[in-house]
């Protein structure tokens, strides 16, 4: 539909010209030829206009990218947190092969596995699994905040779970510079949030944070 400007493969219109392409004009500028439109990117490489934009969400990633002066299209939706890998070397060999580009993309996604399987050793050498009883002993059983809800920990036959209701995921623990502890979802599609134990006013509390918030799950009846 894309790229034949708003037509369906029986021919019919979806959507006019002039509104398919307003939703690619620049609006924000995200680097050297590169813009922001209305729900898409827009990059120039070498003269060559390139469409994209992806999406993830735990335990997905996916890629749609295309060439509306060439024709030709790229639609990618993988089932792993790491999927990101794969959508960003594609790129690059969909105009190697379009073009005649040199060879780059398959060392470079070999180089990126490589130091990923790295990070992950790293990360795992780390963790104590299943959690450290000791550590696990000390959590309350229940605990709130006000904007993500209720969570609940569960220990059973030595297996220590953070239950969030709408998800939950067995945890590990890491001993941190500072001397505490961190627990470590450790579940596929859930992993790698770190919940800080701590104490506040006399509560207990897990302490949780992204790249702009900090979230604190105090200790509930």
């Amino acid at each position: 539909m894309e790229l034949r400007q708003g037509l369906l493969p029986d021919g019919r219109r979806l959507v006019s010209t002039a509104n398919l392409e307003e939703r690619r004009r620049p609006q924000v500028s995200t680097g050297f030829r590169e813009s922001y439109g209305m729900g898409l990117l827009a990059n120039t490489q070498r003269d060559i206009l390139i469409i994209h934009h992806g999406g993830s969400m735990p335990g997905y990633r996916s890629e749609m990218m295309f060439l509306p002066e060439h024709g030709v299209g790229l639609v990618v939706l993988t089932n792993s947190d790491t999927g990101g890998y794969l959508t960003g070397s594609l790129l690059r060999r969909l105009l190697e092969v379009l073009f005649d580009g040199n060879p780059e993309a398959i060392e470079r996604a070999k180089t990126a596995a490589t130091q990923r399987a790295a990070q992950i050793a790293k990360a795992r050498s780390q963790l104590v699994v299943p959690a450290d009883p000791v550590q696990a002993g000390k959590l309350a059983s229940r605990y709130v905040n006000p904007a993500l809800g209720r969570l609940r920990v569960e220990i059973k036959d030595g297996t220590t779970t953070f239950d969030f209701g709408a998800w939950r995921s067995a945890v590990g623990t890491r001993r941190n510079r500072d001397k505490t502890t961190s627990f470590v979802t450790i579940d596929p599609a859930a992993n790698g949030w770190q919940f800080v134990a701590d104490e506040r006013d006399g509560a207990r509390t897990l302490i949780v944070r992204d790249a702009q918030h900090e979230y604190t799950f105090v200790e509930a009846n």
